[in-house]
C-alpha cells in the first residue's frame, strides 16, 4: 500500500443526496431528510377541498395517512396535471415536518455533496419553502342549524 495516499473517509449519510426530476427543475434531498419513496395512485389520494392548491390531499400508505403536496406547484407556483402514478418523498423526522409527502417526477439516482457542489442545474430542496401557512384551511364553511 501507498504510504501518501491518505485513507478515504468514511461516507455519511449526510454527505449523500436522493436526486428527483420535478418538472424542469433537478431537485437533490439530504439523504438523511428522506425517510421513505412513496409509490402511489392518484385514484388512493383523499382530496383536501379546503387546503392551498400545493396541497394535493392524504393516501394511506403502510398504516399512515401521509400529506401530499405537490412540490413542481412550489417550485414553479404555476398549476401541475396530475400523473395516474406517482412517486413522492417522504420526510424523516429530522425536518420540520416529518412524514410528508413532497410529489416528485422522478428519482434519477443518488448524488454526493461534491456533485451536487459542482452542477449548478441541482437545486438543493430547502425545507423553508414549506411555508407555514401552508396548512391553515383557505375557508371553513359555515355550519347550518
Amino acid at each position: 500500500m501507498n504510504a501518501n495516499v491518505p485513507p478515504l473517509e468514511p461516507i455519511t449519510q449526510e454527505d449523500q443526496y436522493i436526486l428527483t426530476q420535478v418538472g424542469n427543475h433537478r431537485v437533490a434531498f439530504a439523504a438523511n431528510w428522506v425517510g421513505g419513496i412513496l409509490l402511489s395512485e392518484r385514484s388512493q389520494v383523499l382530496a383536501l377541498p379546503f387546503y392551498q392548491e400545493p396541497i394535493l390531499g392524504i393516501v394511506h400508505h403502510q398504516g399512515q395517512l401521509v400529506p401530499l403536496v405537490m412540490l413542481q406547484q412550489l417550485l414553479d407556483d404555476t398549476p401541475v396535471q396530475m400523473r395516474e402514478v406517482f412517486n413522492a418523498i417522504q420526510l424523516s423526522e429530522r425536518t420540520d415536518t416529518p412524514g410528508l409527502g413532497l410529489v416528485i417526477d422522478r428519482l434519477l439516482g443518488n448524488c454526493s455533496d461534491e456533485d451536487v457542489a459542482a452542477d449548478d442545474t441541482i437545486e438543493r430542496f430547502q425545507p423553508d419553502l414549506l411555508e407555514p401557512d401552508l396548512w391553515e384551511p383557505s375557508r371553513w364553511a359555515a355550519l347550518s342549524t
